[in-house]
This record gives C-alpha cells, sequence and structure tokens, in this order.
C-alpha cells in the first residue's frame, strides 16, 4: 500500500488503485496495444515507474446510446477514443485466489464499456469473495468491418481473446484463480461470451459462462453478407473500390454516423430489424454458427447459467408509436420471444452436450407500466450498484427496500454459480438443471419461484 492506497505488479508494471466500499478498484489497465485503425489489438506495453489506476479511462468511438430512455445517460459515455484496450478490476484482496468474473458489456454491438458506471463491480467483489473484471471491445464498424485487405474481421473477438489472456497471465496478481474463470455478459456482451465458447484459441481459458438477455437468434454474417454492409459503408464514405485503404484516415465521427445509415439500409433491404456489424464466420476465429460450435468446443466443460426479462422488447418500444397501440403487450411478448427466447433451446443444446445449465426468467417489473421487466432491468439487480444508476429512468420510483432483497437474491445464486459451477445453496430454493425432459425455470420477482415449462413448445410461456 502506497499512501494507504493499493498497489499491484503485473507483467506491464506497478499499479496503484482505490478503495472502493470494501473493494480495491484498479481501472484503465491496459490489455493491448493501439496498432492502428482495423488492425489487431497488439502486445500491451510495459511501463515504468507506478501507473495510475485509480480513474476510469475512455471508451471505444460510439453514438449515444439508443438505450438512454431506460439506463439514463453517464458523463463517462462522453470519453472515447480509438485507443482504448482497458480492462477494470475489483478485488477485495490481492493475497488469496478467488473465482473471476469476466464481464463483457452490451450495446447492440455499437455502444457500451466496460469502464461506464453501470457494471461497477465493488458491489459483488466486496460482498462475494470474487474478482471482477470489465472490458471494453471495439464497437460497431470498428470492431466488425470486413474488407478484404484492410480488415479482416471479427476484430472485437480478437479484442476480447487478449483481455482473456491477459486475465488468464496476471489475474493472480490481483487475487484471482486463473483457473476458476466465468465469462459473463449481457445483450451483445452475452452473444460474444456464446462466440468465446465457440473458439478454439480460448477452449479450456474458462469453466462456465453466464448469459443475461442472450439474442439467441442473431447469427454471425457470413462473408457475403459482411461484404454488403462494407461496401455500403464504403460508398456513404465516398471511398471508391481502388482507394478501400482511405477508410483508415476517416474522421471517426464520419464513421459513427454513416455506419448507422448502412445499419439501417440494410434493414430495409433484408427486413431484418437485427442486421448489425457483427462478426464473421471466417473459418479461423469462428468456423460455423456459434450455438453448434460452442457445443462441439465447450459442450460438457462449461456450466452455464442463462435468463431473460418478461418483456425484453419494451426497452425498445416504450418510446414508439406502437405503445399507443392496444396489443402493445402482445408485440413486445411476441417480438422478446423471436430475438430472445431461442435462448431456451440453446440451453437444451448446451445440456444435451453434457454441461450443467441453470435457466431463470427475471419478471421483476420497472415502475414505469409501459416497461415492466424490460432489457437491461435485471443490471442493478446483479451488479447491486443501484446508486450507480441514479438517472435511469427505468429505476424511478422503485421500491427501494425490495429491490435490494431481490438483488441479494440475484447476487447469491449468481455469485455462488461462479464459485462452484451451480448455484444452488442450502438456505435458499434449490434450482435444478434446466434439461429437456424436465425444463425448471427459476421466476426472479417479487416472489422467487421454481417454475416447470414446455416452452417454446407449450402455448403458456413460464413468465
Amino acid at each position: 500500500m502506497e499512501n494507504n492506497k493499493p498497489m499491484v505488479i503485473c507483467e506491464q508494471g506497478e499499479l496503484v488503485g482505490t478503495q472502493e466500499k470494501q473493494a480495491l478498484a484498479f481501472y484503465n489497465i491496459p490489455y493491448g496495444a493501439d496498432k492502428g485503425r482495423c488492425k489487431p489489438v497488439g502486445e500491451p506495453s510495459k511501463w515504468t515507474g507506478t501507473r495510475d489506476a485509480t480513474k476510469p479511462g475512455p471508451v471505444f468511438p460510439q453514438l449515444p446510446s439508443r438505450l438512454s430512455t431506460v439506463v439514463g445517460t453517464k458523463k463517462e459515455e462522453r470519453n472515447q477514443q480509438e485507443d482504448a484496450f482497458i480492462l477494470n478490476i475489483w478485488t477485495k484482496l490481492t493475497n488469496e485466489k478467488r473465482p473471476v468474473l469476466f464481464w463483457i458489456h452490451g450495446g447492440g454491438w455499437l455502444s457500451g464499456g466496460g469502464s461506464l458506471p453501470w457494471y461497477n463491480g465493488s458491489e459483488m467483489a466486496s460482498n462475494g469473495d470474487v474478482v471482477v473484471v470489465t472490458v471494453n471491445y471495439r464497437l460497431g464498424a470498428l470492431g466488425n468491418l470486413y474488407v478484404p485487405g484492410i480488415s479482416e474481421g471479427n476484430l472485437a473477438l480478437q479484442d476480447l481473446i487478449a483481455a482473456l489472456h491477459w486475465v488468464k497471465k496476471n489475474i493472480e496478481a490481483f487475487g484471482g484463480d486463473p483457473h476458476q474463470i466465468t465469462v459473463a455478459g449481457q445483450s451483445a456482451g452475452a452473444w460474444y461470451s456464446v462466440a468465446l465458447m465457440a473458439c478454439e484459441e480460448v477452449k479450456g481459458m474458462f469453466n462456465r459462462t453466464a448469459l443475461f438477455s442472450f439474442p439467441a437468434c442473431t447469427k454471425a454474417l457470413d462473408e457475403n453478407a459482411s461484404l454488403e454492409l462494407s461496401n455500403l459503408l464504403l460508398e456513404r464514405l465516398g471511398i471508391d473500390e481502388r482507394n478501400k485503404e482511405k477508410i483508415l484516415g476517416v474522421p471517426i465521427e464520419d464513421i459513427l454516423s454513416s455506419q448507422v445509415e448502412v445499419i439501417r439500409e440494410v434493414q430495409r433491404r433484408n427486413n431484418d430489424l437485427l442486421t448489425a456489424f457483427l462478426p464473421i464466420v471466417d473459418g479461423v476465429l469462428l468456423k460455423g454458427d456459434i450455438w453448434s460450435e460452442a457445443i462441439r468446443i465447450s459442450g460438457g466443460n462449461v456450466n452455464v447459467i442463462a435468463g431473460i426479462t418478461g418483456e425484453e422488447t419494451a426497452a425498445f418500444f416504450h418510446q414508439t408509436d406502437l405503445r399507443n397501440k392496444d396489443n402493445y403487450f402482445e408485440l413486445v411478448k411476441r417480438s422478446s420471444d423471436e430475438i430472445f427466447g431461442q435462448t431456451h433451446e440453446f440451453m437444451l443444446s448446451i445440456n444435451e452436450g453434457g454441461s450443467d445449465t441453470y435457466l431463470f426468467h427475471f419478471n421483476y417489473p420497472s415502475p414505469d407500466p409501459y416497461l415492466l421487466a424490460c432489457h437491461c432491468m435485471d443490471l442493478p439487480f446483479v451488479f447491486g450498484n443501484f446508486e450507480k444508476w441514479d438517472n435511469a429512468p427505468m429505476l424511478a420510483d422503485i421500491h427501494v427496500e425490495e429491490a435490494l432483497h431481490l438483488s441479494d437474491q440475484v447476487q447469491g445464486y449468481l455469485l455462488r454459480f461462479i464459485k462452484n459451477g451451480s448455484p444452488n445453496h442450502e438456505n435458499r430454493i434449490d434450482w435444478p438443471v434446466y434439461e429437456r425432459k424436465q425444463r425448471n425455470i427459476l421466476i426472479f420477482d417479487k416472489k422467487i419461484e421454481l417454475k416447470s415449462s414446455l416452452w417454446p413448445f407449450s402455448d403458456t410461456p413460464a413468465y
């Protein structure tokens, strides 16, 4: 400790962190080096002296989140740069080996960052005897542009792989156990978590996965779909086929605005509202459908806990004209099932591949009657850091005592899973595995209960 501040020595040098609650926090740690736009992340550089790790660093370039009307905004979102290959760590002590949570943020592949306060892990590290890691990865076209000879695609996935390797090599210095890593994420972060399960390169580097609002219907792109997006982007930027390398010098503001226009255009063309700059099946990192590859590569060796919220898409619909339709809630339910409901079948498939699987539904509603248990509603309960969501509309007028009690329950199950590969505890409701013969679903609501369902083969989903 230096002047009562925690110090750690990792491979690159010495870090000084800060105290948050009962945890030690280390921010803005480089897991890689910026080698230039559209280039794979490089090895992180060493430094001399002591690096200040007391304040959050930047996030990758992005436009304002479309979910600000649900989760609110944070000033940290404005701190952006293309060199943001950083991660953050919260730990209780540095002299013991604790299980590690490697958290991948969501944001529709276009926004977010591990540096944002919503993912502050101090509460979880303080109460749960786990080490929490949050990580940045490149977003939008910067993360998944495919222009042969210029950008080979899957840069964001390479970022996450580099960060995972860094954690594996360095986390012991922060009190973490490199042999007990849970990869977890929400929304796009859950998708990337499954993609990591499907990567031979990181096989065996983690033994658990936790998925929150996994958009299970979303597939990695094939070459033609990736080229459609990149060619349209080059066209929007005024770059012709002979001078594709000009994209390396285009102002970032132009890329951010143009990529949104391209996504909307392709969505109209293909009548697919989930179109985005996504990873590509490149035959190297991703060799096929991430479902089947996750089962082939990780099945039986990686236990999985997963859940969806009761009204996922209300987060996207509540401020549109759909809100005024008589069948608003029916539309929300149907679209939520279409986008996220296939999580049920994924869990059955991975269970049949040999993994223990635990499924939950998070149904605790927002006080806003048009949001209810919307996308992201579970996150403050997972992290237990409600004070970091101080301007989130979805939490306005929430029953604080009730919410804190539920958060304690949610965290208890998750932390147990991170430590043991099973969420069960003698003082809580027994949570059996989710399997085809007995589809047990734990319901998190004002009351916690276990239900069994034949969803999606029944007309009555267990919501």
